[in-house]
């Protein structure tokens, strides 16, 4: 270290900012039945837009009966209202919570 430079500790908005999420390389419980495990998948841009004006996509798919939902999103930011909205009718349809969301953290 350059001697006019002290020895400042440690920065925790440092450590933060270069801090890297882990992608998770296990693999996942299977589901045991309708609703357990929900995959997602944002895309977009899409072109043409929708007759509404939707740009992006948001897939839904249940990983036991591969039954896929699909929403049209003008932002997506609004894809988070569609998840919640999916997650409690599946709830509400099978009476149980979902046990595992997994999304591909892209969009």
């Amino acid at each position: 270290m350059h001697p006019n430079i002290k020895n400042m500790g440690f920065c925790k908005a440092c450590a933060v900012g270069k801090s890297k999420k882990l992608l998770y390389k296990g693999t996942l419980p299977q589901a045991k039945a309708p609703g357990h495990t929900i995959h997602s998948d944002l895309s977009g841009r899409i072109s043409p837009p929708s007759i509404g004006g939707g740009n992006y996509y948001i897939k839904l798919t249940d990983d036991y009966s591969r039954f896929k939902s699909i929403y049209i999103l003008k932002h997506k930011s609004d894809a988070e209202a569609e998840i919640n909205d999916y997650v409690h009718e599946v709830e509400r349809k099978h009476g149980y919570c979902v046990r595992v969301f997994v999304n591909d953290n892209g969009g």
